[in-house]
């Protein structure tokens, strides 16, 4: 018998059975509808006693019951086959092959992530990080706007200040906002993001580390050097930077030309002295860092204190140090000199 026989005999059978199944629906029906007194339709097919396994599977009531009972088991039994949900699939037995198989998996190494994937992944915020990071890329952008309105309204009559701060902000705009976000947390206050970031890139590892503080570090660090990139270098002859503690006394062990690297983001200042004295420390060594040349990013437009002239500098920086001048700042915080170090940034 050739295939299209055998399809047309299958559709034919199904045929007729579906008739059957309407045509015996029909007659109850009929019968529901038509009974009277004493007058007992057809019983149910399966036996007297019904165990539900119609209403599962929803087929009609073959029962002697009254059409109220019968219809309210009907709507009932399509309301189960609504939420019905489908069984899973059975597992067959695991044969002597693929058992070994299985085994062999077990004790295999994962493969290891390419360059890309690592460098594009990190460790997932909890949500209360992910809200932290809404609100610090909108306060980003909440400084960004206070920029653009800076003295527009009573000083701005020809647009001069306007188009001026349009040009400053212009390139964080074309940040995204988790690296509006990063900007913004790593130079806030209370939590000292930076220094978490720092030394996890200065040290590996960073002080009271937790898996929540090390996926926020690698988060920061990730966007904040993308969204650094941005920006244009600075024009600042020079930057520095205030030092103390164990850095400066690192410091003190150079000679000149000797190099160093800096794994971590640093921050600079163009304003000289003023802001420098804020950050020495009275109960510490200090020390001053002059850098000439420097390719660090200017972000003191944006950030929360903007008059300190902040810059941040990318990490991998390297330095060559060029002079050394043993008092070479007066601080009036700690009331005495201070070595200024001095290092012109290098390719």
């Amino acid at each position: 018998m050739g295939l299209g026989n055998l399809l047309l005999k299958g559709a034919a059978k199904l045929a007729s059975a579906e008739g059957k199944a309407a045509k015996l629906a029909s007659k109850i029906k009929v019968a529901k509808t038509n009974k009277i007194a004493n007058v007992i339709r057809k019983t149910c097919l399966k036996g007297k006693n019904c165990s539900a396994t119609c209403i599962a599977a929803n087929k009609l009531c073959l029962v002697s019951m009254s059409p109220p009972v019968t219809d309210a088991t009907n709507k009932m039994a399509k309301f189960l086959k609504s939420r019905r949900t489908s069984a899973p699939p059975v597992k067959e037995a695991p044969t002597a092959s693929a058992t070994s198989v299985k085994k062999a998996e077990i004790g295999k190494e994962p493969p290891k992530p390419d360059a890309k994937s690592l460098e594009q992944g990190y460790k997932k915020l909890t949500p209360d990080q992910q809200e932290k990071v809404t609100k610090a890329a909108e306060m980003t952008d909440y400084r960004i706007n206070k920029r653009l309105n800076e003295r527009v309204m009573f000083d701005d009559a020809n647009g001069t200040i306007k188009n001026a701060n349009q040009q400053v902000v212009a390139p964080f705009q074309k940040m995204t906002p988790d690296e509006k976000a990063a900007l913004s947390l790593y130079g806030q206050d209370g939590v000292k993001y930076y220094q978490q970031v720092n030394q996890m890139l200065r040290g590996g590892k960073m002080a009271e580390s937790t898996p929540e503080k090390v996926a926020m570090s690698e988060f920061i660090s990730k966007n904040l050097q993308s969204g650094l990139e941005k920006l244009p270098t600075n024009t600042s002859p020079e930057l520095q930077r205030a030092v103390s503690g164990n850095f400066a006394t690192e410091l003190g062990k150079l000679k000149l030309n000797d190099t160093i690297v800096d794994k971590g983001f640093g921050s600079y200042t163009n304003n000289g002295a003023p802001t420098l004295n804020q950050f020495f420390k009275t109960d510490q060594p200090n020390a001053g860092i002059r850098i000439l040349n420097s390719k660090a990013k200017e972000v003191a437009p944006v950030m929360e204190y903007s008059r300190e002239g902040e810059h941040i500098s990318l990490p991998g920086a390297k330095y060559k140090l060029v002079d050394i001048q043993e008092k070479g700042i007066y601080s009036r915080k700690t009331m005495g000199y201070i070595p200024l170090y001095t290092f012109e940034e290098i390719i």
